[in-house]
């Protein structure tokens, strides 16, 4: 399932607004940048 998903910046972060179908629990995820 491929979907799209929000950037926004708040102050000097930037955070992404996932689908509901992607929400995660919990506190913390682990991330890898590609391209």
């Amino acid at each position: 399932m491929t979907q799209t998903a929000k950037l926004f910046t708040t102050g000097r972060s930037q955070a992404v607004r996932l689908p509901k179908a992607f929400r995660f629990e919990g506190k913390e995820v682990f991330i890898r940048k590609e391209g």
